[in-house]
């Protein structure tokens, strides 16, 4: 029974979800549909990792997703990445990982520079830590300084320091980008700016929408 009433919850929040509209629901999705089987998804915490959890879904093909819980949170992701990717056997790798994780590892991109397999990093740039939008902090006048903390960062030329490939990729129609990232060795940066304030709005809904439902 318990089985039965977990299935009914998975489906009903699978549904809700695509109704939602939210970009990250199709950056997932793209993610997982252009990994080869076998392939590996990482993520990085805050809301890279929720959305993942939100928008995953199931499917028959098989693929590894690892994560990375540094001191501070996001400590490593990059240099955890590329790590599984060169010792772990895998035919290719997607990273999901936030603007604030990426710079925090900015210097982890040089372990890229030994892959010899696809291995695509999907930056959520969602301009500083959205997580936090969700918290009670928010209503204080140090919250932009002292939680949201956004950077201004050019991405593409720090792409470029080691060799890597950069494609601006528009958040509603990420598919492209992924298959492009995929198609030859090496690492490619693909910056996905998201709108906080509308994702937030759509997390929100969604939430609420799941929580008036009966099988929760």
């Amino acid at each position: 029974g318990w089985l039965a009433g977990w299935r009914a919850a998975e489906a009903g929040v699978a549904a809700l979800a695509g109704q939602a509209a939210a970009a990250e629901a199709g950056i997932v999705a793209a993610a997982l549909d252009a990994l080869p089987p076998g392939g590996l998804l990482f993520v990085a915490n805050s809301m890279a990792v929720r959305d993942l959890d939100d928008f995953s879904g199931t499917a028959a093909k098989p693929v590894t997703v690892l994560g990375n819980r540094g001191v501070s949170g996001i400590d490593g992701t990059l240099a955890s990445f590329f790590g599984a990717l060169a010792g772990g056997g895998f035919p290719a790798g997607i990273a999901l990982v936030g603007d604030l994780a990426l710079l925090h590892d900015l210097g982890g991109l040089a372990a890229g520079q030994g892959i010899a397999v696809p291995a695509g990093i999907a930056l959520l740039d969602n301009g500083g830590g959205a997580i936090f939008d969700y918290l009670p902090q928010t209503v204080l006048p140090e919250f932009r300084d002292g939680w949201l903390t956004p950077q201004r960062a050019d991405f593409a030329a720090a792409a470029a320091v080691w060799g890597h490939r950069y494609h601006p990729v528009a958040a509603a129609d990420p598919a492209p980008g992924f298959a492009a990232a995929l198609a030859a060795p090496g690492v490619t940066l693909l910056h996905l700016a998201l709108d906080r304030a509308a994702s937030t709005a759509t997390h929100r809904a969604l939430w609420a929408a799941c929580c008036k439902e009966s099988w929760l």
